[in-house]
């Protein structure tokens, strides 16, 4: 089945963990159960898709530098993954702008990946549903990106339960230069190690371990600007929710100076249909 051009491009938005809780069950594979509250932002990566003789990547923006524009890349692995199951699409080439840091804990790669499988979905009339349950393969946080919304997830992150409101604020995302390899995260993680009082995310001891700027960061943000802010994913990027009329000193800014900061908002939830 062939495609035009997509006039528009595809917008793929970043997505917190507002909360993340391990449930201590581990499947066969190794992967650890969660439970979580995924909820989209207005900043996101964006897809422009044009027809071509062969599947081919290129990503500018950023934070381009270091993804793979190969067969490692998600997008490239959801393509091929997708004709393979649902039938032959016509190759295109895939611009990504990226403008979600990697290595951050925003699932910027597998909102890439699920704003394309969505696209291809819809041109080649499959039911969405049967691209999410696929979808698991290329990734446990894809099919909650393929209709990104506010809503609870479980299992590895591939179960979609149910919408959830959310807050009414701004969020300002905080990144130190160190990323965070969610393997080694998940790996370092121990249920015994005694939790933050402040902490929502079972992740957060096992990541400051591996990167300990994000404790400086948290301490901050807990102590300035919001005592709930947290750390997202499996880091590095932390969040603070703040008023909406909120604005940051030149004091607060000369603090976070050294971080990649970000003041962004929750993404509207789509109509139905």
């Amino acid at each position: 089945m062939g495609h035009d051009a997509h006039k528009s491009p595809l917008r793929a938005p970043a997505k917190l963990n507002l909360w993340l809780r391990l449930t201590g069950e581990k499947r066969a594979d190794g992967r650890h159960e969660l439970r979580s509250h995924f909820a989209p932002l207005a900043l996101a990566d964006y897809l422009r898709l044009t027809p071509a003789n062969r599947l081919s990547l290129r990503l500018s923006g950023p934070f381009a530098a270091g993804v793979p524009d190969d067969d490692r890349n998600l997008v490239w692995r959801a393509f091929t993954g997708f004709t393979t199951v649902f039938g032959e699409q016509a190759p295109m080439h895939i611009h990504i702008e990226k403008n979600i840091p990697h290595g951050a804990g925003l699932g910027g790669g597998s909102s890439d990946a699920g704003a394309l499988l969505s696209y291809l979905a819809r041109q080649a009339g499959i039911p969405l549903n049967e691209v999410c349950d696929w979808s698991v393969t290329l990734g446990a946080d894809i099919p909650a990106m393929i209709e990104p919304r506010s809503i609870l997830v479980s299992g590895v992150g591939e179960i979609c339960e149910r919408a959830l409101p959310m807050p009414k604020a701004r969020v300002l995302l905080v990144k130190t230069a160190a990323t965070c390899s969610t393997g080694e995260v998940f790996q370092a993680w121990d249920p015994n190690r005694p939790r933050s009082r402040a902490s929502q995310n079972d992740l957060e001891a096992a990541a400051i371990q591996i990167c300990p700027e994000i404790a400086t960061i948290l301490t901050y943000l807990r102590a300035t600007l919001d005592p709930q802010a947290q750390m997202t994913g499996s880091g590095s990027a932390c969040f603070a929710l703040l008023p909406v009329d909120r604005v940051l000193s030149p004091a607060e800014l000369k603090v976070l100076a050294p971080y990649w900061t970000c003041l962004t908002d929750f993404a509207p939830t789509p109509s139905p249909g």
